[in-house]
């Protein structure tokens, strides 16, 4: 039976959507392992944005007020991840679950051929599902380094894999607060921790909270003991997406830096723009959300 909603992290993100985007609505959605939410917002082409790993799908409303005025925003939140319900990653197949549930999400939202903006871990399950299903994705929007670039990992992420760290990781998300996720991102996901709002602050920690559990069993699929887990290199992948695809990258990206992302437009054939995001992070719209959204409105053609 799906749990409910945890009321305090309900709060806390309707906090946050207070604060950032008072317009925007959520709804669940129940698909075949579970029940997840949808938030929403604006009018126009839809955009269905994916977030990355520990995180959930008010990730992107910092973005949103600058977006809204020209599409219809949708954000999921991924098993597991956020107002989802939890979700037992042990022994699964997480490319395979990563094309069922996005293929699920884009049929119960009635999408045809939709636009992905995906960031980190997000960016390499919508990676997974154009290429497993090219004609269901209009266009990949990939803001932040894909996850499955390269073996490498941040020794911070590796650490919740490592037997003598893991127990330290599980605690700091059993206990996670505002602080804790303020130094994390300074650490590995924006260039100005001291421009995040407190309310984000306070919603992702309480969603780290929740999840604990299911974010550890997620990181022991994804990893090896030092690298990402072979099997979410992208390498020959990229030669397999045929999907138009545009890069937004930040310049101070702690996972991959711009040179390497530059690099991968040789090796896609439907690569078609590669945008850098000066004194931005792996979470590039949380330091410059106006040039992000520039940058998403010059690749899908938008002239606002």
């Amino acid at each position: 039976m799906p749990r409910k909603p945890v009321p305090e992290l309900a709060r806390a993100q309707q906090q946050l959507i207070d604060d950032l985007i008072p317009s925007a609505r959520s709804r669940r959605l129940t698909w075949s392992g579970g029940e997840t939410q949808v938030i929403e917002a604006g009018e126009g082409p839809p955009l269905l944005f994916i977030h990355g790993g520990l995180s959930q799908a008010t990730e992107w409303l910092p973005l949103w007020p600058q977006l809204q005025a020209d599409f219809k925003l949708l954000a999921i939140d991924r098993p597991g991840h956020g107002l989802a319900t939890p979700y037992d990653f042990r022994g699964v197949d997480t490319l395979a679950l990563a094309d069922q549930f996005l293929a699920e999400m884009v049929a119960l939202l009635g999408l045809k051929q939709p636009v992905l903006v995906a960031n980190s871990m997000g960016a390499r399950w919508a990676l997974e599902y154009a290429v497993r299903r090219p004609n269901q994705v209009g266009r990949l929007i990939l803001v932040g380094a894909p996850a499955g670039i390269s073996p490498r990992l941040p020794n911070m992420m590796l650490a919740l894999r490592w037997p003598l760290t893991r127990p330290l990781m599980r605690l700091m998300f059993r206990h996670a607060n505002a602080n804790s996720i303020r130094q994390f991102a300074a650490q590995l996901l924006v260039a100005h921790p001291e421009k995040i709002p407190e309310s984000f602050l306070l919603a992702k920690a309480a969603g780290q909270r929740r999840h604990h559990a299911s974010l550890l069993a997620f990181a022991q699929r994804i990893m090896a003991y030092r690298t990402i887990h072979p099997a979410m290199l992208l390498a020959e992948k990229w030669s397999q997406l045929h999907t138009p695809t545009d890069f937004i990258w930040g310049e101070a990206d702690a996972f991959h830096g711009p040179a390497e992302g530059k690099a991968l437009l040789a090796q896609i054939p439907a690569a078609t723009s590669w945008q850098l995001i000066p004194g931005a992070g792996h979470l590039p719209w949380m330091d410059a959300p106006a040039a992000v959204a520039r940058a998403i409105r010059a690749a899908t053609g938008s002239r606002s």
